[in-house]
This record gives C-alpha cells, sequence and structure tokens, in this order.
C-alpha cells in the first residue's frame, strides 16, 4: 500500500450557522485503500461527503489529493474522482447505455474512446446484455452496478460513495463488495465510503468513528474491537439493575458497567473461568445472558457513553 498522505483531511470545520457539522476533521487515507466513515445518522458523514465530492466549498482547512489542493482549481479534482451517490442519480427513463453516454460527453469523451470505456464497463459489472434496457426497468441492485460504472467512466484515481448499501439486500451487498475489491486489486482505486451498517465497515481496511462532526476513533476494524478485550458478558436484569449490578461485581475481575438494562462485563482473552462463575452464579437471575466479541457498536457506545442512535443526518 502506497503512503497514507494520498488523500489527507486536514482541520476540516463545517458549520451550518451556528450549528457545528465537523469539528477539527484531520486523517490520512493511502492509495488503494478501502477506507470508511462510520456513524449513525447525525454524525457529519453527510457534509463531510458533500465536501469530499467538491458540492460544498471548504469554509474551514484543507482537503488534498495526491498533491492537488480542493483550495486550487476544482475541474482538476472533479477528474480524479467518481461519486455514487446514496440516492440514484440515472435517468430511469433512458436506457442504461445512454446514461453512460451522456455522463461521458461530461467528461469530454466521445467516439470511439468513449465506446470502448462503456463497453469494457458493463462487461466488468455483468451489464452487457442490459445496455439497451431502460433503467426504470432494473432491479436496485443492477441499477446500483449502473451507478457504479457511471462513476468510472473517466477513470478517476478514487472512489467515492455515500451509502452505496442502502436499499439492498445482503446478498447484493455481498456482490458489490466482490466488484470494490477487484476495483482496488486491479486498477488501484482508492475507495471511501459513508456508512451506518457495522458489517460493511467491517470490510473496510480502516475507518473513522464518527459522532456529532468529530473523530471519536480511528483504525482497523478488528484492532478498533480488540480494544475492548477479549469478550463482553452481557446479562440483561429480571428486577433492577443496579442489584444485577452490584452481584456481577462481586463475582468479577474485570471492569463492570451499566448500559441501560444490561450489565456488561469486560473480559481479555483467557478469562473462560471468570465468565463461566458469573454465569453459574447468577446467569438463572437474568432475563438473558450472552457472552461475544466486542462490536463496532461498543466501540461506540464505549468512547460516547450512548447506544448506536438513528437521528437526522448532519
Amino acid at each position: 500500500m502506497a503512503a497514507t498522505n494520498f488523500y489527507q483531511l486536514s482541520g476540516l470545520t463545517y458549520r451550518y450557522g451556528e450549528r457545528l457539522a465537523l469539528q477539527d476533521f484531520t486523517l490520512a487515507v493511502g492509495s488503494g485503500e478501502i477506507f470508511g466513515f462510520l456513524g449513525p445518522n447525525g454524525g457529519g458523514k453527510t457534509t463531510l461527503f458533500k465536501l469530499l465530492t467538491t458540492l460544498r466549498p471548504l469554509q474551514e482547512g484543507d482537503i488534498v489529493l495526491d498533491g492537488a489542493s480542493y483550495r486550487g482549481r476544482l475541474d482538476a479534482i472533479r477528474a480524479r474522482i467518481g461519486c455514487v451517490f446514496q440516492y440514484p442519480a440515472l435517468d430511469k427513463k433512458l436506457k442504461v447505455g445512454e446514461n453512460l453516454r451522456h455522463q461521458g460527453h461530461l467528461y469530454g469523451l466521445s467516439g470511439g474512446e468513449l465506446d470502448n470505456r462503456i463497453n469494457s464497463l458493463l462487461e466488468r459489472f455483468g451489464l452487457k446484455d442490459r445496455k439497451g434496457s431502460t433503467v426504470e426497468d432494473l432491479s436496485g441492485g443492477l441499477q446500483r452496478r449502473v451507478e457504479i460504472a457511471k462513476a468510472l467512466l473517466h477513470s478517476p484515481q478514487v472512489l467515492l460513495m455515500d451509502e452505496p448499501s442502502t436499499g439492498l439486500d445482503p446478498g447484493i451487498r455481498l456482490e458489490l463488495w466482490e466488484y470494490y475489491e477487484q476495483l482496488r486489486r486491479e486498477d488501484g482505486i482508492t475507495i471511501l465510503m459513508t456508512t451506518h451498517l457495522l458489517e460493511e465497515a467491517e470490510r473496510c481496511d480502516r475507518i473513522v468513528l464518527l459522532d456529532q462532526g468529530r473523530i471519536i476513533a480511528q483504525g482497523a476494524p478488528q484492532a478498533l474491537r480488540e480494544s475492548l478485550g477479549g469478550r463482553i458478558l452481557r446479562l440483561t436484569g429480571t428486577t433492577g439493575v443496579d442489584s444485577l449490578a452490584t452481584q456481577v461485581k462481586a463475582l468479577a475481575q474485570h471492569p463492570v458497567e451499566i448500559q441501560g438494562r444490561e450489565v456488561l462485563v469486560h473480559l481479555p482473552d483467557g478469562a473462560e473461568d471468570e465468565a463461566a462463575r458469573i454465569i453459574r452464579e447468577i446467569g438463572a437471575k437474568a432475563e438473558s445472558v450472552n457472552l461475544a466479541r466486542p462490536t463496532l457498536a461498543d466501540v461506540y457506545q464505549a468512547k460516547v457513553g450512548r447506544n448506536w442512535t438513528a437521528k437526522e443526518d448532519a
């Protein structure tokens, strides 16, 4: 993987009036990485995406893509990025080939060069037999493939994707991830995506965890999960959670916390005997018991002190 200064975001701060949507957002992404911005709705993902795609001008800070600043010529930046938006940007009344041809014209492509590029992308995404199909007649998964092909027509260095799996079933999500990996492997394309789906974030090389416009954690998904310990034992109380927590603390040798109606024990690998003892002594008094490895939702809760939530996006 190339140096991590391929794509640099430095001190990004963005306000809507008095409301702060992004605060001192700084990170570096390496060439060829699949990088995810994970956060609940309202975390600032949409604002960040609009800045990365040049849909909104920078207020404070800078973005530099392979040496080119977003405070310079934006036409030069736009030639280097391809964008897939959360909501379809295809003309559903046009055919697949017509959508791609019009997109190519926007980037100055024409003639045989454009024809070859369209046919190559249709072949790659399994759309060759759909070139003459009207977009509105395609399934959601096929439409998303056309969206990605459209974003790649001008051979960008970076593919920016906003909630790429919105509205798609798990099987189609898995299929699209095979395409993302192929783009990275065969074309060296860097992919940045926003998501609120934990399973999607798990597939990224690295992620940033966002909350209220701030970076609260970043790194490889596995490393972030492992930072909380080997296992989390969860017990849900049938009566008062405080009483249950008191009983658990009397038996536990590792940190215990209350989270809503649950009592959590953070256990390192090798503490199976402690987990078994707590379950044996208290399990019958709990409504439910679960022992599992930490999730990214647990990382979020540990960092911000509240559960994964859904609210209006920034």
